[in-house]
């Protein structure tokens, strides 16, 4: 409503860093104003420079994507980064995937594992997919068919269809768990579902 931008607008004046989310959360979707992403960009700064989380987030985002800045993967890694570090789970997951890329800082699977379990132990679940998928393959720690079980199948019972179509093979395959065909099209299905075919 124009009261609650109006709100937004009063506090974000007096610098306090949820009414400056808010109101570049507004500019971001058009809600309630007219879609500005340069005008959500100055009001995210303002609010991640005082250290608010979820603006960090939405500056990585942003230069993640090029949505409103020029696209930098460097910047987008060091605004997740700076997120991360204050335990925001979906920060996390992104910057354990620019690491296992090397996307705008040096390549590491070891600190996209450390960055995975971070974002994993809070129940993000594309986290825990993707650590399953570490585990699977042994990058960046020591095999385990075991963990990535484990993992796809926290991932998959929050409904992530990746992680239910890994999880499906693994019950295919019987490994780590005894062979289930049916257990295995149930899975696919979900995921399949999801669209994930």
């Amino acid at each position: 409503s124009k009261e609650h931008i109006k709100r937004l607008r009063r506090w974000s004046q007096l610098r306090k860093p949820w009414a400056q989310l808010g109101l570049g959360n507004s500019y971001t979707t058009g809600l309630g104003v007219n879609k500005n992403f340069k005008r959500a960009f100055k009001l995210y700064k303002l609010a991640a420079d005082q250290g608010q989380h979820q603006a960090q987030f939405n500056l990585g985002s942003m230069y993640e994507t090029g949505e409103g800045v020029i696209q930098s993967d460097e910047l987008a890694f060091k605004f997740y980064k700076f997120s991360a570090d204050q335990g925001y789970a979906n920060a996390q997951y992104n910057v354990g995937c620019m690491y296992a890329h090397g996307t705008g800082v040096e390549q590491s699977d070891t600190k996209a594992v450390e960055f995975y379990k971070l974002g994993a132990d809070q129940g993000e679940r594309q986290a825990q997919n993707n650590l399953g998928l570490m585990y699977n393959s042994g990058r960046g720690v020591i095999r385990s068919t075991t963990l990535a079980f484990k993992f796809y199948k926290l991932s998959a019972e929050k409904g992530y269809a990746l992680a239910q179509y890994n999880l499906g093979n693994k019950y295919y395959r019987g490994i780590c768990v005894e062979q289930s065909l049916t257990k295995a099209r149930e899975w696919w299905t979900k995921a399949a579902k999801q669209g994930n075919e």
